[in-house]
C-alpha cells in the first residue's frame, strides 16, 4: 500500500532523489522505513529546469506566484499581492488562486483530467504514459500552437503564435525567424488566450461598424446631393424658361425694328444724293451699316483726314505673298545652295512621295521621280531643281495640293511649250530675282535713314519676293565635298565641367575627340602627325606576326623532314 502512496523524485542531472508523501505532505532524502526492503516501483525524474513550469512572481522574482491578477494579467506571491493591491482601484481587482500539480506539488497546474485532477506535463506523461487515458484531458494553460503536448511559455509577435521553449528553440534557430522579436509568458491561461481573441473580433467588429456607417452617411450625403441638384436642376429649368420666354419677345421687338431700319436704310442707300457723297467719301453714316462700312466711313479723306492719312501708311499695300500654304508637315528640313538633296529632320516618307508638290520657305518644287538614281532615306530626299537660294536650316515644309490637270489638244500644246522654254524662264527668273534683290536692299538702306515701318514692310516683301523668283531659276547643280558635307552634321556640346564633346546627328554618336572634319590645318598637322605613327605601329605589328608565322612554318618543315628520313647511319 505504502508503495503505492509514496512517489519517489530524481534530479536528472545529479542522480540524487528524494521521497513524497502527498497524504502527509512531508518529504524526505532519506527512504522510508515504511517501505522497508520494497522502493518505488515507477520513480519520478524531474524536468529540466528550462522546462519545468513554474511559475514566479512577477514583481519578487524569487517566490512562486501563487495568484493571478485578472485585470493586470500578471501572477504574484501572496506578500507582493497584499502590498500592490492595498489601496488604491487595485484593490479592487479580482484574484484567482493558481493551481499546483497533485503529483509533484511544485509546478503549476497545466491540464485537468477527466476527474479534474490537477496535473503538470511532466507528471501526467509520467502518470498516464501510454495509456488509454493520455489525451482524455482539458487544458488549464495555453498549449504550445508546434507541438501540442506541453504548455505555452513564450509568444513571437512576428508570428502571433505561442510555444514552448523547446519548440520555440528549435523553430527560431535559424534564418530570419532568428531576429523574431518574443515576450515570455510566465501563466498564460486558456481563458486569457480566449479573452484576448474576444477582444480582437469585438475591434474588428467595431471596425467593420465604424466604416459602415461612414458609409451609410456617404451614401446619405450623396442621395441628398442627387436631391438637391434635381430640385436646382428643375428650379433653374423652370426659371431659365421664364426667362427665355422675355429676352425671346425683345429679341423678335428687336428684329422688327431692325426690319424696318433696314427698310429705311436701303432706301436711303439708293438715291441719288447718298450715291453722290460715297463718291467723295461725305455718305452719312447709317445704323444699320456693318462695322466695316462704318469705319470706312469714319476714316474718310474729307471726314477725317488724320485718320484717313495714318490708315493710308499702314495699309496702302498688303506686303504679303498670296497663295495657298498647304499642309504643314511634322518635321523641318535643311536645304543647301546648289543642292538637289535635302536633309530632313525626321523620317517623312510616309507622308511624301516621289511627284509631290512641297513649299519651303517661299520656294515651290516637286519631289524628284527619279526614284532609281537619287536615294531616299529616312534623313534625306530629293527636289526636282537645286535649290538655288541660300543655305535655308530648320525650314518648314508644306504639302501642296496639286494643280488642276488640264486635258486637251490645247492642253498638250501649252505643256510642250512649256518644256521648251523652261531654261529661257529659268533665266528670265534669274534675272528678275536679282533686280528684285536690288531695289530690296535700296529700300532697306532708305530704311535704316527714315526708320519706317512703310519701308520695313516694303524691304521684307520684295526681298521674299526676290526669293521666289530665284528659287524658279535652272542653276546647274553643285556637288558638296566629303569634309563639307559632314561637316554639317556634328555639334559640339559642353558638359557642366565645360568639356567639350561633339554629336553627329545622322549616325547618332558622341565622341570626345574632335572629328577629321572639323580640325583647323594646325590640328590638322598634329592629326597626320598621330596617324602616320599609328600607322607606322601597325604595319610593325603585322610584319613581326609574319615574321613569327614564316618561322612557324620553317619548324613544321623541318620537322616534317626529319619523319620522313628517320634515324640516318
Amino acid at each position: 500500500m505504502a508503495v503505492k502512496i509514496i512517489q519517489k523524485f530524481v534530479y536528472p542531472l545529479t542522480g540524487d532523489m528524494y521521497y513524497y508523501n502527498p497524504r502527509t505532505k512531508q518529504r524526505s532524502y532519506d527512504k522510508p522505513e515504511i517501505l522497508g526492503k520494497q522502493d518505488v516501483e515507477k520513480p519520478f525524474i524531474l524536468p529540466d529546469k528550462h522546462y519545468e513550469f513554474v511559475v514566479n512572481c512577477a514583481s519578487c522574482k524569487r517566490k512562486v506566484a501563487t495568484v493571478l491578477c485578472d485585470p493586470c494579467g500578471d501572477a504574484y506571491c501572496d506578500d507582493c499581492f497584499k502590498s500592490l493591491h492595498s489601496k488604491g482601484n487595485k484593490s479592487k481587482h479580482h484574484k484567482d488562486a493558481i493551481p499546483m500539480c497533485s503529483f509533484c506539488d511544485y509546478q503549476a497546474c497545466t491540464r485537468f483530467d477527466r476527474f479534474h485532477k490537477q496535473w503538470c506535463d511532466s507528471c501526467y506523461e509520467h502518470v498516464y504514459e501510454d495509456t488509454a487515458q493520455a489525451k482524455t484531458f482539458t487544458w488549464n494553460i495555453l498549449p504550445c500552437s508546434e507541438c501540442e503536448e506541453r504548455a505555452c511559455k513564450w509568444r513571437c509577435l512576428e508570428c502571433d503564435d505561442c510555444y514552448c521553449t523547446k519548440c520555440f528553440g528549435k523553430v527560431h534557430r535559424t534564418g530570419n525567424r532568428a531576429l523574431h522579436r518574443n515576450v515570455p509568458l510566465a501563466y498564460y491561461t486558456v481563458k486569457m488566450e480566449n479573452q484576448k481573441l474576444a477582444m480582437e473580433r469585438e475591434a474588428k467588429r467595431k471596425i467593420a461598424a465604424a466604416e459602415a456607417a461612414k458609409r451609410m452617411a456617404v451614401d446619405d450625403k450623396m442621395k441628398l446631393e442627387f436631391i438637391a441638384r434635381k430640385l436646382q436642376a428643375i428650379w433653374r429649368g423652370r426659371k431659365g424658361r421664364a426667362d427665355g420666354k422675355k429676352y425671346l419677345k425683345q429679341e423678335r421687338k428687336k428684329m422688327r425694328v431692325l426690319y424696318k431700319k433696314t427698310k429705311e436704310d436701303n432706301k436711303t442707300r439708293k438715291t441719288m444724293s447718298y450715291g453722290l457723297k460715297s463718291l467723295i467719301g461725305v455718305e452719312e453714316i447709317l445704323e444699320t451699316d456693318d462695322a466695316e462700312t462704318r469705319a470706312r466711313k469714319e476714316r474718310s479723306l474729307l471726314r477725317d483726314p488724320n485718320k484717313a492719312m495714318k490708315h493710308f501708311q499702314e495699309h496702302a499695300f498688303e506686303f504679303q505673298i498670296k497663295g495657298e500654304e498647304g499642309k504643314l508637315l511634322p518635321f523641318k528640313v535643311n536645304c543647301y545652295h546648289l543642292e538637289v538633296e535635302f536633309e530632313t529632320l525626321g523620317d517623312l516618307r510616309d507622308h511624301l512621295k516621289p511627284g509631290d508638290y512641297i513649299r519651303i520657305g517661299y520656294a515651290d518644287h516637286t519631289i524628284n521621280m527619279d526614284i532609281e538614281e537619287r536615294n531616299y532615306t529616312h534623313q534625306f530626299m530629293c527636289l526636282d531643281r537645286p535649290w538655288a537660294n541660300a543655305d535655308l536650316l530648320d525650314a518648314n515644309i508644306y504639302k501642296m495640293r496639286p494643280p488642276a490637270r488640264k486635258i486637251g489638244l490645247s492642253a498638250e500644246i501649252g505643256s510642250l511649250a512649256a518644256d521648251a522654254t523652261k531654261g529661257i524662264r529659268g533665266v528670265l527668273a534669274e534675272t528678275r530675282g536679282s533686280l528684285i534683290k536690288r531695289v530690296s536692299k535700296k529700300i532697306g538702306g532708305a530704311n535704316k535713314m527714315f526708320k519706317s515701318k512703310l519701308l520695313d514692310k516694303a524691304a521684307k516683301y520684295y526681298d521674299s519676293v526676290s526669293q521666289r523668283e530665284m528659287s524658279k531659276s535652272l542653276q546647274e547643280e553643285r556637288t558638296p565635298g566629303a569634309f563639307e558635307k559632314e561637316r554639317r552634321y556634328w555639334t559640339e556640346n559642353y558638359d557642366e565641367w565645360g568639356t567639350p564633346s561633339w554629336y553627329n546627328r545622322i549616325t547618332d554618336e558622341t565622341v570626345s575627340e574632335k572629328p577629321e572634319c572639323l580640325l583647323n590645318k594646325e590640328e590638322m598637322k598634329e592629326f597626320k602627325a598621330k596617324e602616320a605613327i599609328r600607322i607606322a605601329k601597325e604595319e610593325e605589328l603585322k610584319a613581326q606576326k609574319r615574321e613569327l608565322e614564316w618561322k612557324k612554318e620553317q619548324r613544321a618543315k623541318a620537322k616534317a623532314g626529319r619523319g620522313r628520313g628517320g634515324r640516318r647511319r
